[in-house]
């Protein structure tokens, strides 16, 4: 378990790194392929479903779209449009605050407990729902080192 959640932190990290210095210009950086989505909405994007899993993890709701509408709701684009007009430096305040709760409630929880997750999907374990962060970390970090030019 250890080992799963050190690799999400350091995943985490290395975005932080590469986000943490961005100008207010540079969080507008629309990502490659994805013409309606910026470096910023990668990271509202990020940041809001750790805070649905927060919730989830919690069992607070019966599924994470529930969660991720009432909390940021979304446009045709998939895009928060509650958090889209926040300056990127609190964005990236409130995505750190959240992912450090994300990750307490991981280190608290038993592995193999099932957690509700997608509308029509099963209950997940929590190991799965952790790899899972750790991908869609993975997948969004891979579109914020391509809109800087970074080699992924």
């Amino acid at each position: 378990m250890a080992d799963l959640i050190n690799d999400l932190i350091a995943e985490q990290s290395k975005t932080d790194v590469l986000v943490s210095g961005l100008t207010e210009e540079q969080w507008n950086i629309p990502i490659p392929d994805e013409e309606t989505w910026t470096i910023k909405d990668a990271i509202v994007h990020i940041a809001l479903y750790d805070y649905g899993t927060c919730e989830m993890l919690k069992g607070s709701e019966e599924n994470v779209r529930i969660v991720v509408n009432k909390e940021g709701g979304t446009d045709e684009y998939k895009r928060s449009i509650k958090y889209r007009d926040m300056k990127g430096c609190d964005v990236l305040d409130w995505w750190r605050k959240t992912r450090t709760r994300m990750v307490a409630m991981f280190m608290d929880k038993n592995m193999k407990d099932k957690v509700n997750w997608a509308p029509g999907v099963p209950p997940m374990s929590v190991r799965s729902l952790l790899t899972a962060r750790q991908m869609e970390m993975w997948a969004h970090s891979v579109d914020v080192r391509k809109a800087l030019g970074v080699e992924v």
